[in-house]
């Protein structure tokens, strides 16, 4: 298998050396439908885990219509992958870690379904940047390692394939591909495809030019929906004031429309490819296709920071996006019925009985031993007084009792139970 991924990234060297201005193309096997990667074959169950090679890509099988991927926050730092440089990379190598997007993804999983009682698809890289950048063409992201280029072909393979699984039960689906910025401005960067030139444009200017809503992660989606381009990015109901309703600033949002002069990232290769824009097709995905999504730079302070701050943005991601799919595509999560709740747990058994008290007072008339008993806590209709283990008498339970043994001397020994079973006071013993 190894000699076929070193075929593979020869043939993709050659292609880029070749022909520099076009499109990233998708490697050559792939595009004969043969699968570079050996990553473990269907059915996927739903909320569990796979593993590609090594464990350096993970997929969390889901059975909704929405995907997440982590493509930068890895930490695995293999030997067998050489560490990537410019020079090996075609010229440009980001090693950079996007921290916490990996734990960012698996809390909008939970959270979701926690909402809906389904599971959205998780893809995880587990490189670190340094080995593998899963969001570049295969020479930038590889950067021609052949271990490295099978964790990058298992990227997109896994991708795929919950591309798949939502086309076939949905049709339809959302894709959203998760990074961290370290801009100043704590916000959410929402990239749509769409350069921070074209989206300081105007709205009409949007409108008017469709090259933009064909361009964008989000073209299928945008012809379904009754609003203008320009009001899906940035608009009462678009995905970014969604968010920021919620109380993570975004941009482009109705609060936020443009970038103007300040930093932003537009989208990224895994958008290109997974969404339904102008490019999919040519670098293996569906151009004007039925997975649209865009790509999230999210802020450190108040999403990635910390577990509660995750969390919460997994709370509000569940949200936003069941009301944007609705408006928007008219995609409903979770349709199917949640599982049911856990039973109750049994009730506590009974509290015991209380307990048999007895007292026992030994004397004697004329001569004949009698024992006077008394006890107190039986519970039944009669009771059973025993003298050294011998039922002696059934009598009714009143509380009181007089033996009469008779003319002996010696220790006896009384306990008091109530009739036809174990539940029995301690003994008492008299003496004569």
């Amino acid at each position: 298998m190894q000699y076929r991924f070193q075929i593979a990234v020869l043939a993709h060297l050659t292609a880029l050396a070749g022909c520099a201005a076009p499109p990233t193309q998708p490697d050559a096997a792939a595009a004969e439908g043969a699968p570079l990667a050996a990553i473990p074959s269907a059915p996927y169950v739903p909320g569990q885990a796979y593993f590609g090679r090594n464990n350096y890509i993970e997929y969390i099988a889901g059975n909704d219509p929405v995907i997440f991927t982590a493509p930068h926050g890895g930490v695995l730092a293999p030997a067998e992958i050489p560490d990537r440089t410019p020079g090996a990379c075609g010229g440009a190598a980001t090693t950079t870690t996007d921290l916490n997007t990996a734990e960012l993804v698996r809390s909008m999983q939970q959270k979701y379904f926690a909402r809906f009682g389904k599971y959205p698809h998780v893809v995880i890289t587990h490189l670190t940047r340094k080995k593998l950048d899963a969001n570049r063409d295969l020479l930038e992201g590889a950067c021609g390692d052949p271990e490295a280029a099978i964790a990058y072909d298992e990227w997109h393979d896994f991708i795929d394939v919950a591309k798949n699984s939502v086309l076939t039960a949905s049709g339809k689906g959302w894709y959203m591909d998760m990074h961290g910025h370290g801009h100043s401005i704590q916000r959410l960067e929402l990239g749509y495809l769409l350069s921070a030139a074209q989206v300081n444009l105007s709205d009409a200017s949007l409108d008017f030019n469709m090259a933009f809503q064909d361009t964008s992660g989000v073209r299928t989606l945008s012809e379904f929906s009754p609003p203008s381009f320009s009001t899906l990015l940035r608009g009462a109901s678009s995905l970014g004031t969604l968010y920021a309703n919620a109380g993570f600033r975004s941009i482009p949002s109705s609060a936020d429309p443009r970038p103007n002069s300040d930093s932003y990232f537009s989208g990224g290769d895994n958008t290109r490819r997974h969404g339904c824009g102008a490019e999919a097709t040519a670098l293996g995905g569906v151009t004007g296709g039925n997975i649209c999504g865009v790509q999230i730079e999210a802020n450190f302070t108040g999403v990635r920071d910390n577990v509660t701050n995750r969390e919460r943005f997994g709370d509000a991601t569940a949200v936003v996006l069941e009301q944007y799919l609705s408006t928007h595509w008219g995609l409903q999560l979770g349709t199917a019925t949640p599982p049911p709740p856990p039973p109750p747990p049994p009730p506590p058994p009974p509290p015991p009985p209380p307990p048999i008290t007895l007292s026992a007072r030994g004397y004697k008339v004329k001569g004949s031993a009698r024992a006077d008993l008394t006890w107190s806590g039986a519970t039944g209709t009669s009771v059973n007084i025993y003298r050294n283990t011998v039922n002696v008498a059934t009598t009714p339970n009143d509380g009181t009792h007089t033996d009469v043994i008779g003319k002996v001397s010696g220790t006896f020994t009384y306990k008091v139970c109530n009739a036809g079973t174990t539940a029995c006071s301690p003994n008492s013993t008299v003496t004569f």
